[in-house]
């Protein structure tokens, strides 16, 4: 029986891991937005960041 497991999976996770970035193997899998699309987002939504004191009462 592992004495402190925390200790066990802070060690495995550790030896495992390595300091490589992955983010661009995951990189077609994710979307960058142009300025313009990032824009036309903000007016689309710009709406939904007014808060309604009401909906907190």
């Amino acid at each position: 029986m592992v004495q402190n497991p925390g200790a066990a999976i802070e060690t495995t996770t550790i030896r495992n891991s390595n300091s490589d970035d992955h983010r661009a193997d995951f990189a077609e899998f994710c979307g960058g937005w142009s300025e313009a699309d990032a824009a036309e987002f903000d007016e689309n939504t710009k709406d939904l960041r007014q808060i309604d004191p009401r909906d907190w009462q």
